[in-house]
């Protein structure tokens, strides 16, 4: 296939504008911070919870002992 029969719709398929590519940048970064927000609240919320199971089997062997 030559040049001149590319269709201008086909050439430019996939590509972006610097425009484009920004906003698309602040959109996934807008997302990340989100998730690592809600994860860290998550976390927070379930520290102690997370920290007791994970503690109970060291406190029973120590027990033991």
């Amino acid at each position: 296939m030559s040049v001149e029969q590319l269709d201008p719709v086909e050439e430019d398929a996939g590509r972006m504008s610097l425009r484009e590519h920004i906003t698309e940048l602040r959109n996934r970064l807008l997302k990340c911070v989100v998730a690592i927000v809600l994860g860290a609240v998550v976390g927070w919320i379930f520290y102690n919870w997370a920290l007791d199971l994970l503690q109970q089997p060291f406190d029973t062997s120590v027990k033991e002992l």
